[in-house]
């Protein structure tokens, strides 16, 4: 009787060459959980250097004696290439890399296999993905987990009941049946048609949603969201965690930052070329901590933040007596005059309520670190963790 085989799909594209450690540490967990014949199939868009692909086969055929196999999906299957790319203009405004798009045609480009488990790059496999290889689907062909945060809040898609929000499901772990996924013909097309008439706000996400209904049948552990994790106090278990919203940190106490890092250790990406940067960015942190300093020396801070966090923005701070702090929830009710040559303006709050006052103060003719700052930036202290995870990237 032949050996179990266990088909596990990613999809990358990386132009920067830095985002190829992400998901080379989570294969590592992947395989480093799992026993059994295990072949690990990369979708990509020829964008992988030869180093990381080197560093790719070496993890995977070598350290691990399992099998990887590479789909340059821009060349060997360039009609889906091109039917995919016509998605990109949905693309501009988006967080989203063009890779993700690549779920919607893993059944043509692995047309000899039967069953399949996409991962997102994001993710870290806690546990024997054995466990998740023999769990059923939905009746279209896909078992997935829900999507807490949008069963919880509405969004686009499901506040117009294009999709029911209590069904709805998160697509970066997906065990996937094939040849049902492959009976909704022209998936790329569809998916572009479904683009245009609603403009959903995550985009395949929402398309697979929406044309595999009553896929969410999976157990919340294996699709486990770790900023969620985080807010609720939970500890490390068997589980499949999905790092989203860039939630990966440096500080070590926080148990699902030191699981990334332990798998993270195991892979030929953490050597002295990744060290040797992530020293030189410590110092690039530390200079913009000192320029911030320059740029407010010899002048009257103003900062905004929430109001819960006055005592500790103050303090941290150590703002004088003529400097100013305005709770964000009352700036309507402050009027202060603002001198482009005395005063300086530093906003303490996350990057949606940044993001809205920088347009405002832009309108103004201020100029973005000059004039105004994003505090919470410059010192590294965002609460999702963005600065600390693209320095990551970077390395």
């Amino acid at each position: 009787m032949a050996a179990e085989k266990i088909n596990v799909c990613y999809a990358l594209s990386d132009t920067d060459g830095g985002y190829t450690k992400i998901a080379g540490t989570s294969i590592c967990s992947l395989l480093d959980n799992t026993s059994g014949n295990v072949i690990v199939h990369i979708l990509h868009d020829g964008t992988l250097n030869k180093r990381n692909v080197d560093y790719l086969y070496g993890l995977v055929e070598e350290k691990y004696k399992q099998k990887l196999v590479l789909h340059d999906v821009s060349t060997s299957y360039s009609d889906l290439w091109e039917r995919i790319n016509g998605i990109i203009p949905k693309l501009a405004n988006s967080r989203l890399s063009i890779a993700t798009f690549f779920r919607l045609i893993m059944g043509e480009v692995l047309s000899s296999e039967k069953r399949i488990i996409y991962l997102d790059a994001d993710t870290i496999v806690n546990m024997d993905v054995r466990e998740l290889w023999h769990e059923k689907t939905g009746p279209n062909g896909i078992g997935a987990a829900a999507d807490p945060f949008i069963q919880k809040y509405h969004h686009n898609i499901t506040r117009n009941a294009i999709v029911p929000q209590k069904e709805y499901f998160n697509a970066g772990v997906l065990l996937v049946d094939l040849d049902k996924f492959r009976l909704v013909e022209d998936l790329t097309d569809k998916a572009l048609s479904f683009l245009m008439r609603h403009d959903p706000d995550y985009l395949d996400q929402d398309i697979l949603n929406y044309y595999f209904p009553r896929s969410c049948v999976l157990d919340g552990k294996y699709n486990a969201v770790v900023w969620m994790e985080q807010e609720s106090h939970k500890s490390v278990g068997k589980c499949i965690y999905h790092y989203v919203n860039n939630c990966l940190g440096f500080e070590m106490r926080d148990e699902y930052n030191a699981l990334f890092y332990r798998y993270f250790s195991k892979t030929p990406w953490c050597d002295e070329i990744f060290i040797g940067n992530m020293s030189r960015m410590i110092e690039y942190v530390r200079f913009e901590i000192l320029d911030l300093g320059n740029k407010c020396a010899n002048k009257r801070r103003i900062v905004v933040g929430l109001d819960s966090a006055r005592d500790s923005i103050c303090n941290m701070l150590m703002l004088r007596e003529d400097e100013l702090f305005i709770p964000f929830e009352k700036m309507e009710e402050y009027i202060f005059d603002f001198n482009k040559n005395k005063d300086v303006l530093l906003i303490a709050l996350n990057q949606p309520e940044y993001e809205s006052m920088r347009e405002n103060l832009k309108s103004l003719e201020l100029t973005e670190d000059i004039h105004f700052f994003n505090l919470l930036q410059k010192l590294g202290i965002e609460k999702s963790n963005t600065k600390e995870y693209n320095l990551f990237l970077k390395c």
